[in-house]
């Protein structure tokens, strides 16, 4: 029978490595796709509870079948050998506790090693979610930096080319300003009134009025030279307000412009730390279920400890009944009781581990 019994673990270990492969790829196919577009965290979970669940509900039926099989051998052969004679008591149980024992250290071994291996794989994804999650931030971050860079370029070529708008404007009515005062105005008006003033002069001269002209003429100049210099003092005080006004306006959109900017990156920041608490919590819940399929295997092993003692009992029983009968009456009530117990040992066994 050990060849069989090992041929069996064979098997059962290349199915369980078949189903491992299988639920692999097909947990790297749907991180493929989810890390298309898809919400990673809601199927992570889902992906987790389900394999979780197939593992589960995997193990407990090769639990159940490989123990179903394992005592029907052994009651078969304790019986024949009962029947053929021979002292059953010790041999039988301490059997019967070796191979149980070395079989539930084997199943709690795997199980373990199963679990501890998907929560370090579950672990690292959620790593490698972190560090692309922060790449994103910084390319997020390096794009801002040059969106604002090309929007301060972009404001200072536009106050570049309002300025020398506004200069060549200035510069303008400047120099219509000096051509009407100078060319046509103060230049033509003195020339004018020098020529007028000269022949009046003359007038004057020979009338002896010279110096009073003299003086009104002066006086005249200079009033007219004064109106002209207050109205350049105005154009350069409007072209002052105006220079004011577009550098306020740039500031305004700067500042308008840094808001939103600063507003993105808080709505981006917070996003990153709910996600980050996000995974932290899971991490947690990870850690909690494998805490809670821990206990559940300790109380499998208590629950297997309780159906040892009482089948050592029975057994106790059964020995001192075999001794008060006869042999016909030993094997019939031997083969009705032990099948009886068998099969409610069974169904106690697969109601404790569902």
């Amino acid at each position: 029978m050990p060849g069989i019994e090992e041929d069996e673990k064979l098997k059962e270990k290349e199915l369980e490595e078949e189903f491992e492969k299988e639920l692999e790829e097909k947990f790297e196919e749907e991180l493929e796709e989810e890390l298309e577009g898809e919400d990673l965290e809601e199927e992570l979970e889902e992906e987790e509870k389900l394999k979780e669940k197939e593992l589960k509900e995997e193990l407990e039926e090769e639990l159940e079948e490989e123990l179903e099989e394992e005592l029907e051998e052994k009651l078969e052969k304790e019986l024949e050998k009962e029947l053929e004679g021979e002292d059953l008591e010790e041999d039988f149980e301490k059997k019967l506790e070796e191979e149980l024992e070395e079989f539930e250290e084997k199943k709690l071994e795997e199980l373990k090693e199963e679990l501890e291996e998907e929560l370090e794989d579950l672990e690292e994804k959620l790593e490698d979610l972190e560090e692309e999650f922060e790449k994103d931030f910084e390319k997020l971050e390096e794009l801002e930096v040059k969106l604002e860079q090309e929007l301060d370029e972009d404001q200072k070529l536009k106050e570049m080319e309002i300025n020398e708008e506004l200069e060549e404007e200035l510069e303008e009515e400047l120099e219509e300003k000096l051509e009407e005062d100078f060319g046509g105005g103060i230049g033509g008006r003195r020339f004018g009134r020098s020529i007028g003033g000269g022949i009046g002069i003359e007038k004057e001269k020979e009338l002896g009025e010279e110096e009073d002209l003299e003086e009104k003429l002066e006086e005249e100049e200079f009033d007219e030279l004064e109106e002209e210099f207050e109205e350049l003092d105005k154009l350069k005080e409007n072209w002052r307000r105006r220079m004011e006004k577009v550098e306020e306006g740039g500031r305004g959109r700067r500042r308008r412009n840094m808001r939103r900017r600063n507003w993105r990156r808080r709505e981006e920041e917070e996003e990153l730390e709910e996600l980050n608490e996000e995974l932290k919590e899971k991490l947690e819940e990870l850690k909690e279920e494998k805490e809670e399929l821990k206990e559940k295997l300790e109380e499998l092993e208590e629950e297997e400890e309780q159906l040892e003692e009482e089948l050592k009992q029975e057994l106790e029983e059964l020995e001192e009944e075999l001794k008060e009968l006869d042999d016909e009456e030993l094997e019939e009530k031997l083969e009705e009781e032990l099948e009886e117990k068998f099969d409610e040992e069974l169904e106690e066994e697969i109601k404790y581990k569902k």
